[in-house]
């Protein structure tokens, strides 16, 4: 072997152990490095129930836009409605009270959305709906929406619930109402900051086609206002 073929297989020698133990010291220091903490479940909102859909994803439901041709998302429309003022969604209607107003979804998630005006400042009520028997059950979902909320002090949920018939069908109603400071979210769920002083309102509707999710946030004096209507409008329900 001359020197010059004996000085490349030295190089090539040399060149091969490097490689060698460079994978060597990563695989060690891969096995030996702590594991990446989880992500917080529903980006720090509280648990999302079992069959709730992953969030950040897609809702189902007209009014909320869909898949148009070639794979492109529609943009979400204002629910209108029809010729007796009922908001249809999704298998049911309802009457929206007087003053509040739908507006456009600000998220594809949203099957309706309504600003609900007060003195205090406005309050939003939107309503999710994922497909029959998807969403997760009413009570995890009560304490899911529980969770959001730092409850005022001396303060606890208020929960009720109550049966509606419409003709032949019959919905059960959940609710929960919890004051105080309304946690901000993460990952681009719920509010980007803390906001004192507020209120959640929130019912789960099940029966045939359900269920259903409202919920109402916003200022504690304008939330607490709008209950006895937000009731009234749930008393209402009718099957589509």
């Amino acid at each position: 072997m001359n020197h010059r073929s004996r000085s490349s297989a030295i190089v090539a020698l040399v060149g091969a152990c490097t490689v060698s133990w460079a994978l060597t010291h990563t695989a060690r220091a891969e096995a030996q490095a702590p594991p990446a903490p989880p992500m917080p479940a529903h980006g720090g909102m509280g648990d999302i129930p079992p069959g709730h859909p992953p969030m950040g994803g897609g809702g189902m439901g007209a009014p909320m836009g869909g898949m148009g041709m070639g794979g492109s998302m529609t943009p979400p429309v204002a629910a209108k409605p029809d010729a007796e003022g009922l908001i249809h969604a999704a298998g049911i209607k309802f009457a929206l009270p007087s003053g509040w107003t739908s507006e456009i979804p600000s998220s594809v998630m949203r099957l309706v959305q309504a600003a609900i005006p007060g003195d205090k400042g406005k309050a939003d009520l939107v309503v999710f709906h994922f497909g029959t028997g998807q969403g997760g059950d009413a009570q995890s979902n009560l304490d899911r929406w529980v969770a959001q909320v730092d409850s005022a002090e001396g303060t606890k949920p208020e929960r009720d619930s109550f049966d509606v018939k419409a003709g032949d069908a019959s919905y059960k109603v959940s609710t929960v109402t919890v004051p105080g400071t309304l946690k901000a979210g993460g990952m681009g769920v719920g509010v980007k900051e803390a906001q004192p002083g507020s209120r959640l309102l929130g019912a789960v509707i099940e029966g045939k086609g359900g269920p259903w999710f409202f919920k109402i946030t916003g200022p504690d004096a304008t939330v607490k206002d709008a209950q006895p209507a937000f009731v009234k409008m749930l008393k209402g329900l009718r099957p589509e």
